[in-house]
């Protein structure tokens, strides 16, 4: 089957189990994307009724069929649960180098389920998976970890999705985090965190094959030409999501102490012109996209001085 790694892993905590599925051709070709195929196993794995806490919940990161391709754009993946904070389906979409790394190291996606006796993390590498104690991970922020579990596998190019200490105490809209991305909304670190799940990491050095090498190669140059003479791609890449800021607001949908209002008097402060032109050091992207949203960006002095974030 081509644009897919072919096998998806499966992990059980509780009894410290790792196997490995063929990845079902025909949910593949039924629903198309991370997105969807997360959907329709999450369908088929979780029972009716499950906690989101509880060791029964089942946590499921997916690819598509273009993550770790050519195409531009395309380094997103998608990670599913039933969700701690409205005990409903729950799907986040992340950017960044995971997805890719995953499907480089052999695999569509992950589907996790039970609960570990201990902190535990996981480490994907070219077509193996092993099961590891975390107790000194345990604690950390999902910065720290990222660097620590680096420096462990002595491969600065190793890609890390973790949860910090929201998640580890099950808050319920706690995050995941990879490559400074969020898997944001709906508490997804909590069900991580229910797991004892501290971090899972990926990296691979194989390809992915598709059907027609040279095709893929024209119409990624097309579509690059195409994004570059799109304005709304030119301002989103210049500005990022900052360029949100001032219709939102002008909208009276700008989400303002905790929602509580729809309008912030000190949008301008922090909206794309300022932001470009006060805080911004450097353009960042996801995997093989030329739009590089991501805005490296320090606070040069204040209260704050060297405060950095890569983003929004």
């Amino acid at each position: 089957m081509f644009s897919y790694a072919g096998k998806i892993l499966r992990v059980d905590l509780t009894r410290g189990a790792i196997e490995e599925q063929e990845t079902p051709e025909k949910f593949a070709r039924a629903f198309l994307g991370g997105r969807g195929f997360g959907a329709a196993l999450l369908y088929r794995e979780l029972k009716p009724g499950v906690d989101p806490l509880s060791p029964d919940n089942v946590l499921i990161f997916m690819t598509g069929p273009a993550t770790g391709t050519h195409l531009p754009a395309c380094p997103r993946w998608e990670a599913t649960t039933k969700s701690p904070l409205t005990n409903m389906y729950l799907c986040c979409s992340v950017g960044g180098f995971f997805g890719a790394e995953l499907r480089f190291a052999g695999y569509d996606g992950i589907i996790v389920r039970g609960k570990a006796a201990s902190p535990t993390w996981l480490n994907i590498l070219d077509g193996k998976a092993e099961l590891h104690d975390a107790g000194e991970l345990w604690g950390l922020t999902t910065e720290e970890t990222e660097v620590t579990i680096r420096k462990k596998l002595k491969d600065k190019r190793a890609r890390v999705a973790s949860i910090g200490q929201a998640g580890e105490n099950l808050v319920r809209f706690a995050n995941i985090q990879t490559d400074s991305r969020s898997i944001g909304r709906g508490g997804a670190g909590a069900v991580m965190g229910s797991k004892q799940l501290k971090a899972i990491a990926a990296r691979g050095h194989g390809g992915i094959e598709v059907a027609d090498e040279e095709g893929l190669m024209t119409l990624m140059r097309e579509l690059i030409v195409e994004m570059r003479r799109n304005e709304a791609v030119q301002e989103f890449s210049k500005f990022g999501t900052t360029q949100f800021v001032d219709p939102v607001n002008e909208g009276g949908i700008f989400p303002t102490r905790n929602f509580q209002a729809g309008v912030f008097e000190g949008a301008g402060h922090i909206n794309a012109e300022t932001m470009r032109e006060q805080l911004v050091k450097k353009d960042t992207a996801c995997y093989a996209c030329p739009i590089a949203c991501g805005k490296y960006s320090v606070v040069a002095e204040g209260e704050y001085a060297n405060t950095f974030v890569e983003g929004p």
